[in-house]
């Protein structure tokens, strides 16, 4: 999986989470047992939780940045 849906990933976690198994939540969610593994596989790897982000892309982009130009401020 190369560029995955951030979107996609966190349901994959959730779904899991929710159902007990990757299976049970492929077969609660419609889809193959192998393509929710591998979104699941993904987020655990991307350290994603069940729950959610805490915030958005968009948030997260602009901590991010703050916290560089705070480094750079030191």
């Amino acid at each position: 999986m190369s560029k995955a849906d951030p979107t996609l990933l966190q349901e994959a976690i959730n779904a899991v989470q929710k159902h007990g198994s990757v299976t049970n939540a492929a077969e609660k969610l419609g889809i193959p047992r192998q393509t929710l593994s591998g979104r699941y596989n993904k987020a655990k790897d991307l350290g994603l939780t069940a729950g959610g982000p805490v915030f958005s892309v968009d948030q997260e982009i602009a901590v991010d940045a703050q916290l560089k130009r705070m480094a750079q401020e030191k």
